[in-house]
């Protein structure tokens, strides 16, 4: 019984998906653990898994995970031969998770979250993007939308408005990178996943936790030009440790 109550290290929780981050882990972002290239954001209103309902829900707020690695669930930072490669720098949710015990995670379900105002200083060129992205590209429209999309006798102009959406963000982003020096691989932290990535994947079937999610990572070459003091250039040294945490979304 005991035994049965002790980390194996298998890495399951890693390969389900990289944790959602809190207020207390906002130390390992102004370390320089944690980069822009690391994390996701996930806007409020997008349709996501609920682990504790195993249904899918509405998002009610905003927040910020790690993402996956080269199109899979998997933790960004999770290594099949090493385990987790910032064991000792783990957030919250990878710390409190246990097999055994749903209880810790399930207290941290969407409770005092990150989100992007958190990190980015608010008046900055980079927040008025943010907010100008979210302006053009509101995730109830899409949401609507792919509602609509699910009637049998949807009419053409639906399919049509989601390409042009889709075109229209892609369009942004690059624009964001070759004008601002936003690196791409930052981008989904920024103005959270690419409304494409969303469509593809409503496109396979229901939205769960076996559905891929991230495209493979692009190293960013360019500088980053516009103001973001909070992210330093650092980076932690990850101790050679295995473990990790459950996508609680």
């Amino acid at each position: 019984m005991e035994d049965s109550m002790k980390c194996k290290r298998c890495g399951t929780c890693c390969r389900k998906g990289g944790p959602t981050l809190h207020s207390s882990d906002i130390g390992l972002i102004h370390s320089g653990c944690l980069l822009p290239r690391h994390l996701v954001t996930v806007r409020a209103g997008e349709l996501v898994y609920h682990p504790l309902k195993r249904s899918l829900m509405v998002l009610p707020k905003e927040l910020v995970k790690l993402r996956g690695r080269y199109g899979s669930w998997a933790c960004i930072f999770y290594d099949e031969s090493e385990g987790c490669t910032i064991y000792e720098s783990r957030p919250i949710e990878c710390r409190v998770l246990t097999c055994w015990d749903e209880g810790p995670i399930a207290g941290l379900f969407l409770q005092d979250l990150l989100a992007r105002e958190s990190l980015i200083p608010t008046g900055s060129i980079l927040f008025e993007i943010m907010e100008a992205y979210d302006r053009a590209f509101p995730t109830r429209t899409v949401l609507d939308l792919l509602r609509s999309l699910a009637e049998p006798s949807h009419p053409p102009s639906i399919s049509a408005e989601l390409e042009r959406l889709s075109r229209a963000d892609e369009t942004f982003r690059q624009t964001a990178v070759s004008s601002l020096g936003i690196p791409e691989d930052s981008l989904p932290f920024f103005f959270g996943r690419p409304i494409a990535e969303i469509l593809a994947q409503f496109a396979k079937g229901p939205a769960g936790e076996k559905q891929p999610r991230d495209r493979p990572e692009k190293t960013g070459s360019s500088s980053f030009r516009v103001e973001f003091d909070r992210f330093p250039a650092r980076s932690c040294i990850p101790p050679r440790h295995s473990g990790g945490g459950r996508n609680p979304v």
